[in-house]
């Protein structure tokens, strides 16, 4: 989608000279988030463990931010693949 809109703003004589990617640390600004969070349930699981074994239930709330973090980075992947 991008790419056609960025073909369709040229006009006749004129064209694209430099298509740049996306700057890494927009990248890391949107995983932040999810590295603090599960670098903080990997720790409270960890010391819940010695309190009780079903704490590693804990362990199950690694899902969001890790999956979060993940459609991120393909994201990223996939909009700067899109550049030539």
């Amino acid at each position: 989608m991008a790419d056609r809109y960025l073909q369709s703003l040229p006009g006749e004589s004129e064209g694209i000279i430099l298509v740049t990617r996306q700057y890494w640390l927009r990248m890391v600004n949107a995983i932040l988030l999810e590295v603090i969070l599960t670098i903080v349930i990997l720790v409270g699981v960890t010391f819940g463990l010695t309190l009780s074994p079903l704490a590693a239930i804990g362990y199950v709330l690694l899902i969001c931010p890790v999956g979060r973090g993940l459609y991120e980075d393909f994201t990223w992947r996939a909009a700067a693949s899109n550049t030539p």
